[in-house]
């Protein structure tokens, strides 16, 4: 049985679920807001626009990424941490995850810490998520051709055939869309939705 336990008035569970659908709601705004406007010179530049709209939205959905797994982070640093002290457990348990050399191996890290220290057990595909939300944010942020490549390799979903400016560069075509911005928040939700916890209220 999980060892997570939360004080009832400060549900940091429910307050990681409630702003994750706070942001794709407002991403969700956003997206329309941007469709609905009006595109000056329509015969002239109609198409030219549309693909410029596209590239604009690919930057936003690319944040997208990089906010939700940076959130997580901060979230599940800052939850198992308090765990591990409120149980008087070694706060040096953490240091493995702190001290991880990339995402993927943070994300490991933790997976360990919840299962061995607070006996906090989550689906493999919850961490498979996890993992690759994680990945695709490091690719984003790092921005080299080697990330690129690797992510390329690992999760070929996330690319497109279409050369868009003609460069010839086979990393260059790491394409966000909506549907994948919507799986960013989706994986976000997954992992706070599955983690088991209770909470407590304190006594009057």
């Amino acid at each position: 049985m999980s060892r997570v336990v939360l004080p009832a008035d400060a549900d940091t569970v429910a307050g990681a679920l409630a702003d994750i659908q706070h942001r794709r709601s407002y991403v969700e705004a956003l997206v329309e807001t941007m469709e609905a406007q009006p595109t000056p010179e329509p015969e002239r530049y109609g198409d030219h626009d549309a693909w410029y709209l596209a590239a604009l939205q690919d930057g936003l959905f690319r944040r997208v990424f990089v906010v939700e797994y940076r959130a997580w982070r901060s979230r599940i640093r800052d939850l198992v941490r308090d765990q591990l002290s409120a149980q008087g457990l070694d706060s040096d348990l953490w240091r493995p995850a702190e001290e991880a050399r990339d995402a993927a191996a943070f994300v490991f890290q933790v997976r360990l810490l919840l299962g061995d220290e607070l006996d906090c057990e989550l689906d493999a595909e919850v961490w498979a998520g996890l993992q690759e939300l994680a990945a695709v944010a490091e690719a984003i942020a790092e921005s080299s051709r080697a990330a690129r490549l690797e992510l390329a390799d690992r999760f070929p979903d996330y690319f497109s055939d279409l050369d868009v400016f003609g460069d010839g560069d086979p990393t260059g075509r790491l394409t966000l869309s909506h549907a994948l911005a919507q799986r960013a928040f989706a994986i976000a939700a997954a992992f706070w939705t599955a983690l088991p916890y209770e909470t407590v209220s304190e006594p009057s």
